[in-house]
């Protein structure tokens, strides 16, 4: 998929597990990434971010469990 440059795009983190409380921080691959953000056993969260230039970026999500 082609990215549009200065369209906002959304991104869902979930967790299935046995840890009732969880950490992530998303890096969107273009030098920028969220600070650590909460959330929940069987429950989504949704994050929204704004490409600034042009390229192909490789988006990860690192979690921690509380």
């Amino acid at each position: 998929m082609a990215l549009s440059v200065n369209q906002i795009y959304q991104f869902t983190v979930g967790y299935v597990g046995s840890v009732s409380q969880i950490n992530y921080q998303i890096d969107f691959g273009d030098g920028t990434k969220t600070g650590w953000f909460s959330g929940s056993l069987n429950m989504t969260t949704t994050v929204s971010h704004r490409f600034t230039k042009t390229g192909q970026f490789a988006v990860s999500v690192a979690a921690r469990s509380l």
